[in-house]
């Protein structure tokens, strides 16, 4: 078996790579593929790295809200929803230094399960975890922890701090991808010459903090206005599984750095036990889509939507 070991740092590197890729491997049978393995650190402007920041902000735990304090003991289980906005053609083209499509829409939502247990102080731990639920052939895994606080809370404002981790992650074929398979020999719709469905896996390991103020509305005290800032540090991993062009690759794509991200949005105390909330997140991106990584950083940040349920169990 040919073994090729090699540690790409530059976009023109990876166009390099890409080309040598599209060539015909028919000269010389082989009775084993050849195979890619080399790990790259990538700068947050590139286009893959953008990919890795964009769902790791997407699929961020939130408190949606200023914590507050409760009666040790207190147990509350949530139900998170957060959307995954479609991505165009061209935020989709982000293989080999923004050159390749993947197909990155597989679903409109991510939802997690959680739940909180009051300790004391007026502190509170809330375990979330996003389950492996396949959509179009991928599936995300992601256990998060968040340590809650109120800092402040006079009246009708509150202030809260929250320490949060999250590992994890999405696996599936993302770089060769059933529909593209299936087009077989089509130039136009497999121009890397997919072979068959690969198996991918992107890591997300983040911790980090967030700062939430809250304020209970006078004339209608159940519902509340909120306000948050969360910094955290992401460490990511694009490990490739894929047999195209009669290669099999097994790349590793990393990026390590912070990352905000801004919400706000309200809430409402539906009933005894039941409160809903919901709220605008915005995390700022920059991305350079040119292949030779030349030219300004452009604006192309993450906005969605983020719901919660929360229903006090005891």
């Amino acid at each position: 078996m040919r073994h090729f070991t090699q540690a790409f740092r530059s976009p023109l590197a990876a166009l390099v790579r890409a080309f040598v890729l599209l060539l015909p491997l028919q000269a010389t049978p082989s009775p084993a593929q050849p195979v890619i393995a080399f790990r790259e650190q990538l700068e947050r402007e590139r286009p893959e790295a953008w990919a890795m920041r964009w769902f790791a902000g997407a699929l961020l735990p939130s408190g949606v809200g200023a914590a507050e304090g409760a009666p040790a003991g207190r147990i509350e289980l949530g139900l998170e929803v957060g959307s995954l906005p479609h991505l165009t053609a061209e935020q989709q083209t982000v293989g080999f230094a923004g050159t390749k499509r993947e197909e990155l829409n597989r679903s409109p939502v991510a939802a997690r399960l959680a739940a909180t247990l009051a300790l004391p102080g007026d502190a509170s731990v809330t375990l979330g975890w996003v389950p492996p639920v396949e959509a179009e052939g991928v599936a995300a895994d992601l256990v998060s922890l968040r340590l809650a606080r109120p800092l402040l809370d006079r009246g009708r404002f509150r202030l809260s701090a929250a320490l949060l981790a999250q590992r994890g992650g999405l696996e599936g074929d993302i770089t060769c991808d059933a529909a593209t398979v299936a087009a077989g020999a089509d130039p136009v719709r497999n121009p890397y010459r997919c072979e068959a469905r690969s198996s991918d896996e992107l890591r997300l390991e983040l911790w980090g903090g967030e700062l939430a103020a809250a304020y209970r509305l006078a004339g209608a005290p159940r519902w509340q206005l909120h306000a948050a800032a969360a910094a955290f540090r992401l460490e990511a991993e694009m490990r490739v599984d894929a047999r195209y062009n009669g290669l099999r690759d097994r790349s590793v794509l990393a990026f390590e750095g912070w990352q905000w991200v801004y919400s706000a949005g309200a809430s409402v105390a539906a009933a005894e036990r039941l409160r809903l909330g919901g709220e605008v997140a915005y995390s700022p991106l920059e991305v350079i889509r040119d292949p030779l990584g030349r030219g300004p950083a452009r604006d192309d940040s993450l906005v969605h939507l983020r719901l919660r349920l929360v229903w006090r169990w005891r």
